[in-house]
């Protein structure tokens, strides 16, 4: 899609034209802030950083942020990414520095052989956990193989070289997804595992016990932080949502209050318990930290801050459409899963209504202990997401449906009258169904 396809799609006057293709210039290639995490590097300084650091899963977005500021930091010589894909291109291209420090190892985590994980661990003296499947698609097996086989292999490989620093990014997932957590901190206890819903939870719950019970394994110091909301880029588990159409972005109503956090702040967190683990053993070995803000907002204050800097329209699906759309996903979800396609191990209908369940967390422990500050605000990761979005749009990086906005915008009472009969269709055939 050329700059003029992109207009036609966007609408909006001229100004506000040019105000967007000004916004999608401050780009680089990649997704990464490229930039800003090189500041961050050098503020973080070389006292106590790794100087040969492991990152597994390190070319996910998460992961090649985390590259990207360790190559920026001082102290830290070569970076060993373990990881079933090469870095992309364009990551490299944004930060030479790091295509200067990088050994890639090729190696799927809890697939491959062990002997294969005892040699990338080689050498390391510290490691960074970051791997995880991709939540939205993975099945329950892939879960159980990475974040539970895989982890615990890793945790053996880096005892026996005697790594003395292994940091682990968690999840809040650990405190259920899918009830209610209004601010909490790690003083709350967590809720029994066999309470929680899905096979990711359960799994990253997993994952962190064996983490914590390793501490002082060989003298290797563990650490876990529980992250959440992370936003990556115009791809990652929030934005893919709403960056459906361009020139419009969707919501619901009835949201509650979420803890949302940068990439970036998130990767300065991990390295800031890295040191931690050096110079704060006994405060930090062993423990868990929740790393969520960030700030904590509705979604669709975020809905809403990216279509001002974008200049685009908002549209909030009326209930029944929302509620029609879950029952739809469930159906097709039950009908696949009886078939027997494989299937995601979180149903999608799920993630429809994790918008509604507040998840806010007290970040006090890792403040007072890690030294953590959130250092980007919402607006300005926000800002930086939707420039990528632009930029994505303008090289034609990405397939949305522009005619779907004409026709939404254009024709907009027919379309939800059309939308709502589909719909009902579906919830019709569905109560059939189960007669």
């Amino acid at each position: 899609m050329g700059p003029r396809s992109m207009e036609r799609a966007d609408g909006g006057s001229p100004p506000q034209k040019r105000a967007r293709r000004s916004l999608q210039k401050e780009t680089q290639q990649s997704d990464v802030n490229a930039s800003w995490l090189a500041g961050a590097g050098a503020r973080l300084g070389a006292q106590n950083t790794p100087r040969f650091p492991l990152v597994v899963g390190g070319s996910g977005m998460t992961g090649s942020n985390m590259c990207v500021l360790l190559a920026n930091t001082p102290g830290c010589e070569r970076i060993r990414v373990l990881d079933r894909n090469p870095l992309r291109r364009t990551v490299l291209a944004d930060c030479p520095q790091l295509a200067e420090k990088l050994d890639f190892f090729q190696h799927m985590l809890g697939v491959d052989s062990e002997e294969d994980l005892m040699r990338a661990c080689a050498g390391v003296d510290c490691v960074f956990s970051i791997v995880t499947p991709d939540v939205q698609k993975a099945t329950a097996e892939d879960f159980r193989k990475t974040n539970v086989d895989g982890v615990k292999l890793l945790l053996n490989a880096a005892a026996k070289q005697n790594i003395p620093r292994f940091v682990f990014l968690s999840s809040i997932a650990v405190t259920n997804h899918f009830e209610h957590s209004c601010n909490m901190s790690e003083a709350d206890g967590l809720p029994p595992i066999d309470s929680l819903e899905s096979p990711y939870d359960v799994t990253k719950r997993q994952g962190e016990d064996l983490v914590i019970a390793a501490n002082g394994t060989n003298g290797m110091a563990t650490v876990a932080i529980r992250a959440g909301g992370i936003l990556l880029s115009p791809t990652d588990y929030t934005w893919r949502n709403y960056f459906l159409i361009p020139g419009i972005l969707l919501g619901i109503d009835k949201v509650r209050e979420i803890d949302f956090i940068p990439a970036e702040d998130v990767v300065r967190g991990l390295v800031l318990a890295a040191k931690a683990l050096q110079t704060r053993p006994e405060e930090t070995g062993g423990q868990a930290f929740f790393l969520t803000k960030g700030e904590s907002c509705e979604p669709a204050h975020l809905m809403n801050t990216a279509a001002e800097i974008l200049q685009w329209q908002t549209i909030e699906l009326p209930e029944i459409l929302f509620e029609a759309g879950c029952l739809s996903q469930q159906l097709f979800h039950e009908i696949k899963l009886r078939l027997g396609f494989t299937m995601p191990g979180v149903p999608p209908h799920k993630f429809w209504k994790m918008g509604r369940i507040e998840q806010t967390f007290d970040n006090s422990k890792a403040h007072n202990i890690l030294g953590y500050r959130s250092e980007v605000t919402i607006h300005e990761s926000l800002r930086h997401i939707c420039a990528c979005h632009l930029r994505d749009l303008e090289k034609g990086w990405i397939r949305p449906m522009p005619w779907l906005a004409k026709l939404a915008v254009v024709t907009k009472p027919k379309f939800w009258v059309a939308a709502s009969c589909v719909c009902l269709t579906v919830v019709t055939l569905r109560s059939q169904m189960a007669l």
